[in-house]
């Protein structure tokens, strides 16, 4: 990575983090898929980005020998 790429990532990282409320670890793992982040915290993130969380959830049927 170049060196002014490099910087232009780390200042995201800075006032990225500030702008959400998070800390830059935070950032870090949200950008790479390993965050365990609540869905208010979601939710808080995404209207500081101007944007709505929608969560659904499908619930699938699992097999049971148990239930005839």
């Amino acid at each position: 990575m170049s060196p002014y790429l490099y910087h232009a990532h780390f200042i995201f990282f800075e006032k990225g983090a500030e702008m959400l409320g998070v800390t830059q670890a935070m950032v870090s793992k949200l950008e790479s898929g390993d965050a365990n982040i609540s869905v208010k915290k979601l939710a808080e993130i995404a209207a500081k980005l101007g944007g709505s969380l929608y969560v659904t959830l499908n619930l699938i049927p699992q097999q049971n020998d148990n239930f005839e």
